[in-house]
């Protein structure tokens, strides 16, 4: 890895530790009802799955469900508000969901779909945690 590299990962790693996740929970519910885009990150464009993630942690996060599922990572049986959640299909990571508590998270979840709130049910693949 180049020197630039690494400054540049461990820049990402500090900064993305400036938000909280009361923070993080809380922006995901103002986007309650905001339309689906694939590659959105904004309210006024609409979200894809790791566009709501990526905005609601000010764009210090990864862009991609991958690359934010491969960082950070915390044992699943431990989430708390706040933190990513991953889905996987036939092995691999596909979507991105953010938890807010008692058995929540909040999604956007595909086209034709506004951002919406579920209740766990899938199986979580992994998790990551961004937040302070």
């Amino acid at each position: 890895m180049s020197l630039l590299k690494l400054i540049l990962s461990l820049s990402l790693i500090i900064f993305s530790m400036s938000v909280s996740s009361k923070e993080v929970v809380d922006c995901a519910h103002k986007q309650l009802g905001i339309p689906y885009k694939w590659g959105g990150h904004s309210p006024k464009t609409g979200f894809d799955c790791s566009g709501l993630a990526y905005y609601c942690h000010k764009f210090t996060i990864p862009r991609v469900s991958r690359d934010q599922a491969a960082r950070n990572k915390i044992n699943t049986k431990s989430v708390k508000p706040g933190d990513l959640l991953f889905f996987a299909k036939n092995g691999r990571i596909h979507h991105t969901a953010i938890f807010i508590g008692n058995n929540m998270y909040i999604e956007a979840p595909y086209t034709g779909k506004n951002v919406r709130k579920q209740k766990m049910g899938r199986k979580v693949a992994s998790a990551s945690r961004y937040w302070k």
